[in-house]
């Protein structure tokens, strides 16, 4: 959805678009994903916290798309 949202988009909209999208969509999704897992390989049901540390890095990931998108300044020269 997000794909199709910023297709052909300036890319300050880009960036706020997927900004959100990692925030809101992706890093729940991992971190469960990846959390889970690994508790799974590693047969250990308390290793599936490490769902807990992924989520913070990959929202900030996202935070920081989202403000690069906002603060971007656009240097299109008008004439």
């Amino acid at each position: 959805m997000a794909f199709q949202l910023t297709k052909g988009k300036s890319k300050k909209r880009k960036y706020i678009v997927w900004g959100i999208t990692t925030m809101f969509a992706l890093a729940p999704f991992f971190s469960f994903a990846i959390g889970l897992s690994y508790a799974f390989i590693v047969q250990n049901g308390w290793a599936g916290m490490i769902m807990w540390l992924l989520f913070p890095i990959i929202f900030i990931i996202g935070l920081g798309l989202l403000l690069v998108g906002i603060f971007k300044r656009n240097w299109a020269v008008t004439e």
